[in-house]
Parts: structure tokens; sequence; C-alpha cells
């Protein structure tokens, strides 16, 4: 949250644009293979078993693999994160803003340390 990026599970998820383009390719082989392993393959296959995780981890089912992109990804994401997490994460990144210099704040640096470690324990 703090680097405003997906957790890295969810970027590794985005093999779902590349299997979606290659059930849509126009390439008879690379659409064959990548459907034989997503629909005939299943758990057996690596394109079946991502696509399986994928579509469990954000509520798609598996016929509609292509339906799944990068907005349902973030949403997913962001629906995860409760209100508290989010704020205790902003006051975080305003205490090392604060303490790397960024902002400015009437504390010495041994309180704004104090504070980013009691946060960051909690």
């Amino acid at each position: 949250m703090l680097s405003n990026s997906l957790p890295i599970i969810d970027e590794l998820a985005n093999i779902v644009r590349f299997i979606q383009r290659w059930l849509a390719s126009d390439n008879p082989i690379v659409k064959f293979i990548a459907s034989y392993g997503v629909h005939v393959g299943g758990m057996s296959s690596s394109i079946g078993r991502n696509v399986f995780f994928c579509c469990s981890r954000y509520g798609t089912i598996y016929s509609s693999i292509a339906s799944l992109n990068a907005s349902n990804i973030v949403r997913h994401c962001q629906n995860a994160v409760d209100e508290e997490l989010m704020v205790m994460t902003s006051v975080l990144f305003e205490l090392i803003c604060i303490r790397d210099g960024f902002f400015t704040f009437n504390f010495d640096d041994s309180t704004v340390q104090m504070f980013v470690d009691c946060i960051y324990r909690h």
C-alpha cells in the first residue's frame, strides 16, 4: 500500500492477459494449446492451474476468463483492505515523509522515529 502498487501475487496474476491473448490468437496452434490447457487439461496443465487460481482468487467463473481484467484485480485488492489498515498506512506514510524530510513538523527525529516504530509494530 505504501508503494501504491498491487501485491506481488496479484502482479503475477496478470498472466491472465497472456492466456486471454493466446485464447484469441490468430495462430491455430497457439489457440488450440491454450484452449486445451484451459478447458481440457485443467489442473494438470500449467495454463489451466493459472486460470483456476485467478478465477478462484478474483471470483470469476472458469468459463468467463475473458471477463477478468486489470480493473477487476485492482478492485479485488482494494476491497481486501479494511479502513483501519488504510488509515494506519496513511499515517505511516506521512511519518516516513516527516522523518525523511519531505514534510516538516515540530517533532524531533527521535519522536517521529518512535511513532514510525510504534505503527510499524502494530
